[in-house]
């Protein structure tokens, strides 16, 4: 074992803890994955060096079926773990963690996830600030239509009348989503890693345009997304564990 894990081994249980939800959601998927992109996922799992000798359905068999890994996730030791990282990391967890539990939310198909998960929302009170923002920015994508319409919508009535009051992105979503699909190629073509540049730069600006919005008096936004841009903010108070 090295001497630096000896020393400082809340930094190695955080990083697993990262790696164990960046393969689950890499390979379970998020929302309607084309089944040519999940085997892609299980091809590029197999062949990654940063998973290696794990074997992909073992993996999920272990984290969906049995409970020990998501138990890990709410032990003491990994919240110290997290007060010790930095703050940009902390962040990513979070967001590790959301997508996670959306990832079980749409496998399960009725929206219910594990017992287990209580306990993880209790040692990270974080996530439900983050989910809050989240919630903010998923009602700035949709025009608010009338309760009455979503009413018909639902019990669909006709599929004209369907598409008339079917709910319709904002202005702000279009733009978006028209920058997204110009970089991004569709699940069944290819993918695009994180590092690709123009990757980078497309969520460099996204997201410097949401965290101007968040933060305007003027925005509209609630107190919700200003406290969850503190999750992301540089600081100099990340706790000295060594």
């Amino acid at each position: 074992v090295a001497d630096a894990l000896i020393e400082r081994p809340q930094e190695a249980l955080f990083a697993e803890a990262c790696r164990l939800l960046t393969a689950v959601c890499g390979l379970e998927g998020e929302g309607e994955v084309p089944t040519v992109a999940r085997s892609r996922a299980m091809a590029m799992f197999t062949g990654s060096s940063a998973f290696s000798g794990c074997r992909a359905q073992v993996l999920l068999n272990d984290w969906f079926d049995r409970k020990h890994l998501l138990e890990s996730l709410s032990s003491p030791a990994l919240r110290i773990a997290y007060d010790c990282a930095p703050k940009r990391h902390r962040a990513q967890f979070l967001c590790l963690l959301n997508r996670a539990i959306s990832a079980e939310s749409l496998r399960n198909g009725s929206g219910c996830v594990r017992e287990g998960w209580t306990a993880v929302a209790q040692a990270f009170p974080e996530l439900a600030i983050w989910r809050d923002m989240r919630a903010c920015l998923r009602e700035r994508c949709w025009e608010a239509i009338p309760h009455r319409a979503l009413e018909d919508y639902a019990v669909g009535r006709s599929s004209r009348s369907r598409s008339r009051n079917r709910p319709k992105r904002t202005k702000w979503a279009r733009k978006w989503r028209a920058a997204m699909i110009a970089i991004l190629p569709s699940g069944e073509d290819a993918a695009v890693p994180a590092t690709d540049p123009e990757v980078r730069k497309l969520s460099h600006v996204l997201w410097k345009d949401i965290a101007a919005w968040a933060s305007s008096d003027e925005s509209g936004a609630s107190p919700a997304t200003a406290r969850a841009l503190g999750l992301f903010k540089a600081d100099h108070q990340t706790l000295s564990c060594s």
